[in-house]
């Protein structure tokens, strides 16, 4: 099977999710820390993991991480620090560019000659990104938005640098920590 073939395929499976990913409801972060951190209980009730997954909650709270000091008040956790103002930017499309990372990397494991792109030297079509990208919209699937003006980078790279961001933004180091220096 091709690359591209493959990147079709793996599109297919996520298809009928692809609206509620985009959809920018999901708060990325708050699922990231609730499965790390967080237990449910038979009654349904939000409990922390024992050891190091709790504390590693609390200390998210503490370092300024509003959403675990959200979910820290939603246990009932008495803290005794303010809630700390949330960063600036929005992450609507963070679980986008989570799924195409993904999905990126499972075609880079696969076919191991592809790279990531994200600069003008890599031809159009040939990262694993700009694959994924491809395969979208083929299944009519919107990936990038081609109403806002994408500056001086051409479409393919627009996708390929969204996902770069993503995987530099410390609020979601967690999810890369095999790949930390």
């Amino acid at each position: 099977m091709k690359a591209h073939e493959r990147a079709r395929q793996l599109v297919a499976g996520i298809a009928s999710d692809w609206g509620r990913i985009t959809k920018g409801d999901i708060n990325l972060r708050r699922e990231l820390l609730e499965e790390l951190c967080v237990d449910f209980d038979p009654s349904g009730s939000m409990v922390l993991k024992p050891g190091l997954p709790g504390l590693y909650l609390f200390s998210c709270a503490r370092s300024g991480d509003q959403t675990a000091y959200d979910l820290l008040k939603e246990m009932g956790a008495e803290l005794a620090c303010e809630r700390p103002k949330a960063p600036g930017g929005k992450d609507a499309n963070a679980a986008r560019d989570f799924v195409v990372h993904l999905l990126s990397t499972v075609l880079q494991i696969e076919y191991p000659e592809l790279s990531q792109g994200a600069n003008d030297a890599t031809p159009e079509g040939t990262s694993s990104i700009d694959m994924i990208r491809k395969a979208l919209e083929d299944a009519g699937l919107a990936a990038i938005d081609y109403r806002a003006p994408v500056g001086a980078a051409p479409v393919p790279r627009s996708m390929e640098r969204a996902v770069k961001r993503f995987r530099e933004k410390s609020k979601y180091r967690e999810l890369f920590w095999p790949d930390a220096d």
